[in-house]
């Protein structure tokens, strides 16, 4: 009798999985593009390009176009962020305005072609996003009524953003938008205890999720900490011999992170060479490292000598902790360090590093 229960058991798992897999591949994402006629004979799903593809599940991500409709299979299994762009796209954009949340609830796809950030989602979190969180968000920010005003919130690395999104959650704690914008503030500008703060204040069944945990386990494992001393980590120097990287004691340190073709990272070289002659005789000093690839390391070594960079430079090759373990992706990033050894500021800029430097040294 148990035998034959175990049968009937395994067949009723089978049926049910199979159903789930059937119900799953035949729902359709239906897609439409308005406010203008495009050329392009596919459209493409692309991901957050500084949050790690873990965090993203396989599923399909590009639909042909028709008639400027399309249709996707939706296979998604929980909410994901995405944006978008057309075949015409492709060297021109990495992808267009418009931020794009699809689940196992989403229907319909209306692709804006004049203005990405007029396009949306018909489902549970992309109702949410466009019926709640924007709406949110607009309040704080009266005079700021241009097209790209979401884009323009995201790249803002501002801890008024961060307490914004904080205030939304404590109302909306089950909400996977705000759980994936807190992802890519984290993935694009780096830990803060109150990023680290606010991801607690989710549900407990949004933090059963695969996003959450994974956040979570992130955040809490980050290299790069405000409050914290700058890791210990082996780079090469300009001889390609393996070094530990040390942090001056009792001094006031910046370190640069940048790469030989990277156009901002060479124009602020003049501006830190100014502050570094004012300062470093009073406790300021700079350690430069550079994710320049294997095949340019004699363009990192070119631009050291033709730049006249007179602090120690070091080498991640190919940006392997940079990217994978520290996160930082954005360039030049600049992480300011203070006497007692602890990152005060992971991202300061010229004019900012300036004025700490004239508090703190003159």
């Amino acid at each position: 009798m148990k035998f034959l229960n175990r049968i009937l058991a395994t067949a009723t798992f089978l049926i049910l999985s199979y159903s789930n897999v059937y119900c799953q591949k035949s729902k359709i994402l239906e897609g439409e593009i308005t406010n203008g006629k495009t050329v392009s004979d596919s459209i493409y799903l692309k991901p957050d390009i500084f949050i790690p593809p873990k965090y993203y599940e396989t599923i399909d991500r590009s639909a042909k176009v028709s008639g400027n409709s399309f249709v996707f299979k939706n296979r998604a299994t929980y909410p994901q962020l995405y944006y978008t762009f057309l075949t015409e796209d492709i060297d021109v954009l990495s992808s267009r305005m418009g931020s794009f949340f699809i689940d196992s609830t989403s229907s319909k796809l209306v692709f804006n072609y004049q203005n990405g950030e007029n396009g949306y989602v018909i489902g549970e979190t992309g109702n949410e996003y466009r019926n709640k969180f924007q709406p949110f968000l607009k309040p704080y920010f009266q005079e700021d009524n241009d097209d790209n005003f979401y884009y323009r919130i995201s790249m803002d690395r501002s801890e008024k953003i961060d307490s914004i999104y904080l205030d939304y959650i404590k109302a909306n704690p089950e909400s996977y938008v705000a759980l994936w914008h807190l992802a890519q503030r984290f993935f694009t500008f780096g830990h803060t205890a109150l990023r680290e703060v606010t991801l607690d204040h989710f549900s407990g069944n949004v933090k059963k999720s695969k996003i959450w945990n994974l956040l979570y386990h992130d955040l809490h494992n980050a290299l790069i900490k405000e409050g914290h001393p700058f890791p210990l980590i082996t780079l090469k120097d300009q001889k390609n011999e393996p070094q530990k990287l040390t942090i001056p004691k009792n001094k006031i340190v910046l370190v640069d992170f940048w790469f030989s073709n990277c156009r901002p990272c060479l124009a602020a070289f003049p501006k830190l060479i100014s502050l570094y002659d004012h300062y470093k005789d009073k406790g300021f000093e700079i350690i430069g490292i550079s994710t320049d690839q294997t095949k340019r390391i004699d363009n990192w070594k070119k631009a050291i000598q033709e730049q006249n960079l007179p602090w120690k430079q070091f080498l991640d090759e190919n940006g392997t902790i940079t990217s994978s373990s520290m996160y930082i992706r954005m360039f030049p990033t600049a992480i300011l360090i203070d006497r007692k050894g602890n990152i005060i500021n992971k991202k300061i800029s010229l004019s900012d590093l300036e004025d700490y430097l004239i508090k703190e040294l003159n």
